[in-house]
């Protein structure tokens, strides 16, 4: 964990990359000039406060024990006095840094954009936004314009300004539709936002206005009311180094609530709580929770994400909150950035802790990674690697940008979590990451380019070898490179000596252009190729499958589900379905069939060999292919493939070519990814699983005795062509 944890903001160059002597952590306290705070203001504000702030103190600690790490609290009165006493600390020498959890806006009586103007002016390195990207994203209508003007998709808006209430209203009328929302320009931990706040027609909108003029004196606007689903981002980083968005979360609101209920309306947000007590623990009538954001939609999120983040000028970290206009499709829009959103790791405490939950972020982990944010204004940090409790200064590669670095450690995470599993899935974004990385990264010639891509591989190899499909798609863009080098000729145009160089510069470039431009093209079909392998294979299934034939598969796989029902539109034949003990993918397989109308018997896998007879054949899915012909399968397929040939039953699989890899079985073992045996057996049996080994190996290795045929997305071929198809593709 470096220095720079959460986004570090200076002037001047630090005197040592070390971890710093002092940490001081920023808490805002209300302005006893102001009197007494209203309810809603102290229970969004106040809540949970000291535990979430001591939390982030051991966090810190944990990282060096000789650190200091003192929470100091800040009110508007007192934070000149204390930042003047923090600059003389460290003009005399002092290592410090700054955690800034001031997020006021003043005028609620907490310290908020003075903190950070102060802290910028003393020269002082501390934590999240600089005032620019506090400033801008403060008001809601502010911030929407400098969405609209970088193109970033948000609803529409409408301002309510003091004695043309009635103008503003029909005005928004031409730009939108009821029901409308109103909301206050200036707002937080959903102040001000209630079931109201929904209007369907002039004088309810008037009714609101007149409520929240009241309640507020910092501006109100109009927007369309999105009805669709919520979801929220967390981002790190800046334009310059690279924005680092996290796996989208969704707010998931009570289904019991009605359409126009599903808002972050203070009082039923806020039900349960009071201050002094704990949170109520969230149960299945909590009026919201969270989840990660469907994978399919993840990508486009992301990037609406980063875009707005970047609009706004972001740094530091920040949090994007999204809308969808509908349930089904991902036609979202941003609703506003939150910088220096609420940094808080406890249950329920923030919105960044519930996404690094879902995201399986520890929060050291999540300080480690924004280490990679941190940037002194004029000394660049590259990486900071925590090894025990020391920093170490490592050298990034100087041809990815922060931006592809970030994307690599977030695949190189998802692999080693095993977040993203399936050879299909890895494959799709592995190649979504090899294109990134060669429009985005610099290089010169075929050799740096083929450099960066084998490097990138390394990682992610190491991420998760056992997803060979991450081998197998960046060798394929290495033979596309190859031959679109050989193409253009961009190996012999490489120049030799300096004076060549000069006046062969601009040719070289345009030789570039073309190789990147063909690349490009290449891609996308290999890119269409992943995505339309499985129609490809079912698009077989009539040549294969015959009525009234008994067929057995055992688990869950997408392919052989996709095979069976494309036979089965003309075709009326049995399936049996092994179970997959201990992990049953097999029950949703046989369900999905049953749904579609197949007939299909769901069996134990301890009956497999007995009624293996009269099976006609057997269809399996695979993990990998290996160069010899053998395959990589979900645990059982060994037991199930044995059975078959004692039987003289062929074994069909159904794959893709994405699956072939190049690397033989010598070690069958290394195939394989032992999970927790916790699905076997349980604490309660320690006294007698406790001198017992117990494995639960993810797949099995089935060697190409055992099969009869492949069916591949570009016609059936025989185990022994395995090796063919391997040269052939890299």
């Amino acid at each position: 964990m470096s220095a720079s944890i959460l986004g570090m903001q200076t002037n001047t160059k630090p005197s040592s990359t070390q971890w710093p002597a002092s940490i001081y952590i920023f808490m805002g306290t209300f302005s006893e000039n102001l009197g007494d705070a209203n309810r809603q203001l102290l229970l969004s504000t106040e809540h949970g406060k000291s535990d979430d702030v001591q939390l982030l103190q051991k966090t810190l600690q944990i990282c060096d024990p000789k650190t200091k790490v003192e929470i100091i609290p800040i009110a508007i009165e007192t934070q000149q006095q204390i930042i003047n006493q923090l600059a003389q600390k460290r003009a005399s020498g002092e290592h410090m840094l700054v955690i800034n959890l001031c997020d006021g806006t003043e005028l609620d009586g907490y310290p908020g954009i003075s903190v950070v103007k102060n802290l910028q002016n003393a020269n002082i390195p501390f934590s999240g936004a600089d005032a620019h990207f506090y400033d801008g994203t403060t008001s809601k209508p502010a911030l929407k314009r400098q969405l609209i003007k970088f193109n970033v998709e948000t609803s529409p808006f409408q301002e309510i300004n003091p004695g043309t209430e009635l103008a503003d209203i029909a005005a928004s009328e031409k730009i939108l539709s009821w029901p409308m929302i109103i909301k206050p320009s200036v707002s937080y931990a959903s102040m001000n936002i209630s079931d109201t706040s929904i209007v369907h027609s002039k004088e309810e909108a008037l009714c609101q206005i007149e409520k929240l003029c009241q309640l507020t004196s910092q501006g109100i606007f109009i927007e369309k009311f999105l009805p669709g689903r919520e979801f929220t981002a967390l981002c790190t980083g800046d334009s310059r180094d690279g924005v680092k968005v996290y796996p989208v979360a969704e707010r998931v609101f009570n289904p019991a609530l009605k359409t126009e209920e599903r808002i972050l309306a203070f009082d039923r947000y806020w039900d349960g709580y009071e201050l002094g007590s704990e949170a109520p623990a969230m149960t299945e009538s909590s009026m919201v929770w969270y989840d990660l954001a469907p994978s399919e939609w993840q990508s486009h999120l992301q990037d609406l994400a980063r875009r707005a983040y970047t609009a706004c000028g972001g740094n530091g970290y920040g949090r994007v909150d999204i809308r969808t206009q509908s349930f089904d499709k991902p036609d979202a829009l941003v609703l506003e950035v939150n910088a220096n959103c609420g940094l808080a790791f406890g249950d329920g405490a923030s919105s960044l802790g519930e996404i690094l939950k879902l995201s399986k972020i520890s929060p050291r982990d999540f300080c480690m990674d924004l280490s990679l944010t941190g940037s002194f204004e004029n000394v660049k940090i590259e990486t900071l690697n925590l090894h025990s409790n020391f920093i170490e200064l490592k050298t990034m590669t100087a041809k990815l940008s922060r931006d592809i670095e970030y994307q690599v450690d977030a695949l190189v995470t998802k692999l080693n979590r095993r977040v993203l599993v399936g050879s299909l899935p890895v494959a799709l974004e592995t190649l979504r990451l090899i294109r990134t990385v060669i429009g985005g990264s610099r290089w010169n010639d075929v050799d740096e380019l083929k450099s960066v891509i084998m490097e990138v591989d390394s990682r992610l190899e190491q991420g998760q070898p056992i997803e060979l499909s991450v081998g197998s798609i960046t060798r394929r863009v290495l033979q596309l490179i190859a031959e679109e080098a050989t193409a253009i000729g961009t190996e012999s145009s490489k120049p030799q000596d300096s004076d060549e160089l000069d006046e062969s510069g601009s040719f070289r470039d345009n030789i570039l252009f073309a190789m990147k431009s063909a690349l490009k093209q290449s891609l996308v079909e290999l890119m269409d190729e992943l995505e339309t392998a499985s129609s490809n294979i079912a698009a077989q299934a009539l040549e294969h499958i015959h009525s009234d034939e008994f067929i057995m598969t055992i688990g869950g796989s997408p392919i052989v589900e996709q095979f069976l029902k494309e036979a089965a539109k003309l075709r009326r034949f049995k399936v049996i379905v092994a179970e997959t003990a201990p992990f049953y993918t097999g029950h949703d397989m046989a369900a999905s069939l049953g749904m579609a109308g197949i007939d299909t018997t769901l069996i134990t896998d301890s009956t497999i060999f007995a009624i293996m007879s009269r099976m006609n054949k057997v269809i399996l899915g695979t993990h990998a292919v290996t160069a010899n012909g053998g395959i990589v399968a979900v645990s059982g397929s060994h037991v199930v493939a044995a059975a078959a040939k004692h039987h003289s039953t062929p074994v069909v699989v159904c794959t893709g070519l994405h699956t072939l890899s190049p690397i033989y079985p010598y070690d069958s073992g290394v195939f394989n990814h032992c999970i927790s045996p916790n699905t076997m057996s349980n604490f309660t049996d320690a006294e007698i699983t406790k001198n017992v080994d117990l494995l639960n190996p993810n797949y099995d290795y089935v060697a190409p005795e055992f099969l009869s045929l492949f069916i591949t997305n570009n016609g059936p071929h025989p185990p022994s062509y395995v090796q063919r198809l391997v040269a052939d593709s890299y």
